[in-house]
């Protein structure tokens, strides 16, 4: 009777470890749960903070624009738009400027404003006042043959400006048939061509341009 009562206690007693190692499984399960919850929230909240946008900064009250020098529908987009559009997005070039240009390799208003052409026409036709007819020393050096035709580079800067736009080095006879089309028929008229400038004006402002409006 005595061994009996031993091996019911013991029985017992395995029956509680077996309870409370059970209960201690069960603990660490449920911990381990929260601890996975809490971090799922945490993911949930993370990614839900990442997928609402970005609010954007308010915009100053600006008052300038450039309406007179752009299509309709090209003013209201920033500036980095503007300068990546056809040459036509300039108010007053129909659509078929644009082929007439694309043969000078000029197929955005970007381009426009760094056609090296009438870069060399301003720089020529800029220097024209200051020139002094006859009055060349004859020691100077200066020269710019890189830029003409052989036969234009003697020339006075005053001559070349009034040639016609296939003076310039790079030209060839064709490009004035081309160039007269869009009403450009010398250097000078190159130069003061006001595509260009107006190209020129937008893509020196695009480039202090901040997206966000930030000053």
């Amino acid at each position: 009777l005595a061994t009996d009562s031993r091996i019911v206690s013991a029985f017992i007693a395995c029956a509680v470890v077996v309870k409370q190692n059970l209960m201690l499984k069960q603990l660490a399960t449920c911990y381990r749960l929260s601890q996975l919850g809490s971090s799922i929230r945490k993911l949930s909240l993370s990614t839900s903070k990442m997928a609402e946008p970005a609010s954007k900064k308010a915009k100053p009250d600006y008052t300038f624009n450039v309406n007179k020098c752009l299509d309709k529908a090209f003013e209201t987009k920033s500036l980095a738009e503007i300068i990546k559009a056809p040459p036509s997005a300039l108010q007053g070039l129909a659509d078929h400027s644009n082929p007439m240009l694309a043969a000078f390799k000029i197929h955005t208003i970007e381009d426009l404003a760094n056609w090296k052409h009438a870069k060399l026409a301003q720089g020529i036709v800029n220097l024209v006042a200051v020139e002094e007819t006859g009055a060349r020393a004859a020691a100077a050096e200066m020269n710019f043959n890189k830029g003409l035709d052989k036969a234009f580079e003697t020339k006075s800067l005053a001559e070349i400006a009034a040639a016609p736009p296939s003076a310039l080095a790079g030209l060839a006879d064709w490009t004035d048939d081309t160039l007269a089309k869009l009403h450009i028929k010398t250097v000078q008229q190159l130069a003061d061509w006001k595509y260009v400038k107006w190209a020129q004006g937008l893509v020196e402002l695009a480039a202090f341009e901040n997206p966000d409006h930030a000053s």
